[in-house]
C-alpha cells in the first residue's frame, strides 16, 4: 500500500513539474507514465523482501509564482524573493517562511534586469552566492516532504527560484578525504 502511494506521487510530482517546464498536458503525461514504467521495472528487479535502509531523503522541491491560489500540495511554502511582492497582502500568500537571505543580492538583481540573455551568467553568479549561505541552503534542503520556492517574477522560466530549485536539485560535491 505505501509503495503504491509513492508511486502515485512520484507520477504525480512528475506530471506537475512538466507542467511547470512548459510542457503540454499530452506531454506531461508521457513523463508520467514513463515515471510510473520506470518504477515498475525496478519493483519488479528488487528482492521481495529489503531491509529498511535508512537515508536522507530530499524533498520534492516545487517552484510556483506567489500569486497562484495556495494549494494543500504546497507543503512547506517559501518565498525567496529580496522584495515582498507587489499588492500581495500576507494572509493571502500563506506563507510558512520568507527567507529573503537566500534571494540574489541587490546588485546582482539590478545587473540580471530579468534580461534573458543574461541568464547564464545570472545564475552562475547566483549559485556562487547560495554557495555563502550554506546553512540557510541546508536549511532548505533538509526539510522532508514537498518544498515550495515562491516567487513574484512574471518569467516563469528565468527568475531565481527556478535557479535556487537547480541549485539545490544538484549533486553534493563531496571530495574524498585525502
Amino acid at each position: 500500500m505505501i509503495r503504491q502511494q509513492r508511486t502515485i506521487q512520484a507520477a504525480h510530482d512528475a506530471y506537475e513539474d512538466a507542467l511547470l517546464r512548459g510542457l503540454c498536458r499530452e506531454g506531461a503525461l508521457e513523463v508520467a507514465a514513463g515515471v510510473l514504467r520506470k518504477m515498475r521495472q525496478e519493483q519488479m528487479r528488487a528482492p521481495a523482501k529489503q531491509p529498511k535502509q535508512r537515508r536522507q531523503r530530499r524533498p520534492t522541491i516545487r517552484v510556483k509564482r506567489v500569486y497562484e491560489p495556495p494549494s494543500n500540495a504546497d507543503g512547506h511554502r517559501v518565498l525567496v524573493d529580496r522584495l515582498w511582492p507587489r499588492g500581495l497582502s500576507r494572509e493571502a500568500a500563506k506563507l510558512d517562511e520568507w527567507l529573503k537571505e537566500v534571494a540574489p543580492s541587490d546588485g546582482l538583481r539590478k545587473w540580471y534586469g530579468h534580461d534573458p540573455e543574461r541568464w547564464p551568467e545570472f545564475v552562475r553568479r547566483y549559485h556562487q552566492e547560495l554557495e555563502a549561505h550554506r546553512p540557510l541552503i541546508d536549511k532548505l534542503s533538509g526539510s522532508h516532504g514537498v518544498l515550495t520556492l515562491l516567487y513574484a517574477a512574471k518569467d516563469t522560466e528565468h527568475n531565481n527560484a527556478v535557479a535556487l530549485h537547480e541549485f539545490l536539485n544538484r549533486p553534493s560535491k563531496r571530495r574524498p578525504r585525502s
